[in-house]
């Protein structure tokens, strides 16, 4: 009740806030308009105001002409199918608000939409009047909050771009010997305070080590330093986060005369930069959340539609086939959905393990053993080449065996019959390199730039989308890499690069 009660008082706060939102519905079925304008104006709470449009053309010209706040675009249209919509709108408008429409067969390209800068998806099957309002309403406020983050990142940026630098200078020893006016106003420190030495005090007390520690010491005063520091502000009374720079002046082109430093106030974009990390990591906590309800509900909805039907024909004579194959169905969901399950814990612990000077030719003839009948059953051939004396590496066999498997089941899964994985491992530049290399269909652009995605996948029949994103994070923790590189219609090659190492790496 108090969730409900919480949602209710947000939801008239966002109609004091705005009282008429204007609506732009692009939708070319006559009745889904019908249907859609009566949902939006049967609640009274709400006020909206629609207009509706039966192409993405018409609904341009009226976005051109007048103001809206929300578009609500199905992405099935005569002129714009799928994303085709979505990217048209986002580029031109790149400030409005847009809910997109879509059937059940459609939900991967609604997530898909939601990537490129829809902010909700609603499906025209199951479509709810008061979830509809709430979507618009969510819809605008979140993109209201878009594009004020976005603008106070603009000004930051700017506002780091007019600043000028602190000047300042010392003699050999750091001692300030003229008065520094510059410093003065920043710091509010008086020249008596600040003479000398004394504009140490300026530095928050965890940062003074590293000044008094450098002029101590004699080794590598005669090149140009940069240090992070936090210095005390006295118009915002706290300490700002700066970068220093210091440049000597040479004596005889030997000994340090004076230095001449900057003092930078990077405060600003620091904040602008957390800001933005901090909602680059929701929205990928979002994604993923968003896949993995996905992944879970099909299984489970099909698992309750299994034991309803089991339990309708429980108490009916010559029913056991029929019980037999429910429970069946019900069994493979739980499975899909303890498959996703595991999935997503190996994406989330794939750090957690030991390891250990490992011999990189043992863990790649493994996973070609542990893969060859997959390629026998597709009627494809694995082809293994590696150089001999491949240094070792330091890491976890077992989850190199996993990366190299997923690769070749991949590489096996986009080609045909007849068709030949190469698999080569070498030597070069110090590190060792791994390449699977497949002659299949390839990928899209848009496919490889989403390959290492959570819950993204090409195959529409099977799949979960994790393996490419477990691999990516096994390859992190081995201080490696993974590059893709493909060509439609050509084939893919995926190259691992792992650091030749004997020793574990030092801590940093």
């Amino acid at each position: 009740m108090h969730e409900i009660d919480a949602t209710l008082n947000y939801l008239r706060l966002l109609k004091v806030q705005m009282a008429a939102a204007f609506a732009l519905l692009i939708e070319d079925n006559p009745a889904d308009q019908r249907m859609i304008g009566l949902e939006i104006r049967a609640d009274m709470e709400m006020s909206f105001e629609v207009e509706a449009s039966n192409s993405l053309w018409s609904g341009v010209q009226k976005l051109e002409t007048q103001k809206f706040d929300v578009v609500l675009l199905d992405l099935s249209l005569p002129d714009a199918n799928g994303l085709e919509g979505v990217l048209t709108l986002t580029k031109r408008w790149p400030d409005l608000a847009i809910v997109v429409l879509t059937g059940f067969d459609d939900k991967g390209t609604a997530l898909a939409a939601l990537k490129e800068g829809a902010q909700d998806y609603i499906s025209k099957n199951s479509l709810d009047g008061a979830v509809l309002i709430r979507s618009l309403q969510y819809a605008i406020e979140r993109k209201r909050i878009a594009v004020e983050l976005r603008r106070s990142e603009q000004r930051y940026r700017a506002l780091v771009a007019a600043m000028t630098s602190i000047v300042w200078s010392t003699d050999a020893s750091g001692a300030m010997n003229d008065t520094q006016a510059v410093w003065s106003d920043y710091t509010g420190q008086a020249w008596e305070q600040y003479s000398r030495h004394g504009w140490i005090d300026a530095l928050h007390a965890d940062d003074r080590r590293i000044f008094e520690a450098f002029w101590r010491t004699a080794t590598d005063r005669q090149t140009e330093r940069e240090f992070p520091v936090r210095v005390w502000h006295e118009s915002s009374q706290r300490y700002r986060r700066c970068i220093a720079r210091l440049v000597p002046i040479l004596a005889n082109g030997v000994e340090v005369d004076e230095w001449v430093g900057t003092l930078t106030d990077v405060e600003d974009t620091r904040q602008a930069e957390e800001l933005l990390l901090r909602t680059e990591r929701l929205a990928a906590l979002g994604t993923l959340a968003a896949g993995i309800a996905h992944e879970i509900n099909n299984p489970i909805v099909a698992a309750w539609t299994s034991a309803e039907a089991a339990l309708n024909v429980l108490d009916k004579p010559d029913s056991s086939d029929l019980l037999l194959e429910c429970l069946q169905n019900v069994i493979q969901s739980v499975l899909r959905c303890r498959d996703t399950v595991e999935g997503v814990l190996h994406f989330a612990r794939h750090g957690e393990v030991e390891q250990q000077e490992c011999d990189i030719t043992h863990a790649v003839r493994q996973a070609v053993s542990e893969i060859q009948h997959y390629a026998q059953s597709h009627e494809q051939t694995l082809s293994c080449t590696s150089s001999p004396n491949l240094p070792s590496i330091y890491g976890n066999e077992k989850q190199i065996q996993r990366v190299l498997v997923t690769l070749l089941r991949n590489a096996i899964e986009a080609g045909d019959a007849g068709h030949t994985v190469d698999v080569t491992a070498l030597s070069r530049d110090g590190d060792v390199l791994i390449t699977v290399t497949d002659v299949g269909r390839g990928m899209t652009a848009m496919e490889l730039r989403r390959a290492f995605d959570p819950f993204f996948t090409s195959r529409k029949a099977n799949g979960m989308g994790l393996g490419l994103s477990i691999a990516h994070g096994i390859m992190e923790c081995h201080r490696g890499s993974i590059e893709l590189v493909s060509e439609q219609g050509r084939g893919t090659t995926a190259t691992l690069r792992f650091p030749a190492t004997s020793s574990a790496p030092a801590i940093d």
